[in-house]
């Protein structure tokens, strides 16, 4: 017998699940070697995610944009998985441009910032398991106003339906998904 009810004893297994299925992505991104640079976590309860479910459970969380009145001529977007999860939006525009935007989540303000290849970046922080699916807007102008709608979930939507991602990120971003469920069933 156990001293935990369903909801406590499902969110820690989806944490479990996640730090198993996460480490392979992060090796991958990080160069890192398991079992050398990093302990391979061997303790999680899911042996394999149905994508199907999951997709269809996502399908409402989707990068949305509207920047045809402005230079943007291109937005990307990934999740940082570190200490805190952590949303990098990306916007190419058209060669000397400038471009301002920021975006508001959890009272705090985040501004876009140049990068050296010439993209500007909103790199959104402390995103919490609770917030995975909370909508996060950015506005901005680059010779023309423009409006970007994205949440995490929906960067797990896009590697879950994408055939450029192996079945490492997708096992990855199903732990995650399942990590934010369990996480919105137990608060």
């Amino acid at each position: 017998m156990t001293e935990y009810d369903e909801k406590t004893l499902n969110l820690i297994r989806a944490i479990a699940d996640y730090g198993h299925y996460a480490q392979p992505f992060l090796s991958d991104v990080n160069n890192w070697t398991l079992g050398k640079d990093y302990a391979v976590m061997t303790e999680f309860y899911t042996g394999f995610y149905d994508m199907s479910t999951i997709r269809e459970a996502g399908k409402n969380y989707s990068l949305t944009k509207d920047v045809s009145n402005s230079d943007i001529t291109r937005v990307t977007y990934r999740l940082v998985l570190e200490s805190e999860t952590m949303l990098d939006v990306f916007m190419t525009v058209k060669e000397g441009t400038e471009l301002t935007a920021s975006a508001s989540f959890n009272g705090t303000t985040y501004t876009a910032e140049k990068q050296s290849d010439g993209r500007y970046r909103v790199r959104i922080s402390g995103i919490s398991a609770l917030q995975f699916g909370d909508n996060i807007s950015i506005s901005g102008n680059a010779r023309g106003n423009f409006t970007i709608n994205v949440s995490a979930l929906a960067y797990v939507r896009n590697v879950l339906n994408s055939d450029s991602f192996g079945d490492d990120d997708k096992d990855a971003m199903a732990a995650f998904y399942k990590y934010c469920e369990a996480a919105i069933a137990y608060n």
